[in-house]
C-alpha cells in the first residue's frame, strides 16, 4: 500500500484530478484485519498519515473511492456515475 499512497500523493501535487477505484472486493484481503468494507478506512487513513499529506492539512480533499467486484456485479453503477459526471463537467 505505501507505493499506492505515494504514487497517489505524488499525481496529487502533480496538480493531476484522480479517484480511488478497488477492484475485486470479494476477495478475500491479504490482511486478515481489513474488511471488505474497512479498505476505504484504512487506505484514507494511510494517505492522512503520509509525511507530507496534502490532506492531513487541508491543501487537498481526498480523492473519491469506489468498490467494485465484477462476480458479485456491485460498485459498477457509481463508479459509471462518477465518470459521466466527470465527463459533463470537463464539457466546455
Amino acid at each position: 500500500m505505501d507505493i499506492d499512497t505515494h504514487g497517489i500523493k505524488w499525481l496529487t501535487d502533480a496538480g493531476v484530478y484522480l479517484s480511488i477505484v478497488f477492484t475485486k472486493t470479494d476477495k478475500a484481503p491479504r490482511s486478515k484485519d481489513i474488511t471488505r468494507d474497512g479498505i476505504i478506512e484504512v487506505f484514507t487513513r494511510a494517505l492522512m498519515e503520509m509525511d507530507g499529506s496534502p490532506w492531513r492539512l487541508g491543501i487537498r480533499q481526498l480523492p473519491e473511492m469506489f468498490l467494485t467486484s465484477s462476480s458479485q456485479k456491485t460498485g459498477k453503477e457509481a463508479l459509471l456515475d462518477h465518470i459521466a459526471d466527470l465527463r459533463r463537467r470537463a464539457k466546455p
